[in-house]
């Protein structure tokens, strides 16, 4: 997503919040990659949607970028594998 439509999104409720997070994640262990690839692309999403509107984060960011260090580690598809690591370089301060 661009700054713009990131800047647009309106800010998730804490309920919304983590039953989003609890859906990707679970996406992240599906057998298709396409599934998988749209989760990574998702959970960044989400984290950049809070660090808009809530400057400091820090416990769910930690928990999405735990996430993804897992995807870089176990998936087995080098496309899945690739786009939750460009995500995490994404995210990084």
């Amino acid at each position: 997503r661009t700054q713009a439509q990131i800047d647009q999104m309106q800010p998730l409720e804490p309920d919304e919040s983590l039953r989003s997070h609890r859906v990707l994640q679970q996406a992240t262990r599906d057998e298709e990659w396409v599934v998988r690839y749209a989760a990574v692309v998702g959970l960044q999403d989400l984290a950049q949607a809070f660090r808009q509107h809530d400057p400091q984060p820090a416990e769910l960011l930690s928990q999405l970028d735990r996430q993804l260090q897992i995807v870089v580690a176990e998936d087995d598809t080098l496309a899945v594998q690739a786009r939750a690591q460009w995500a995490r370089q994404q995210l990084s301060p």
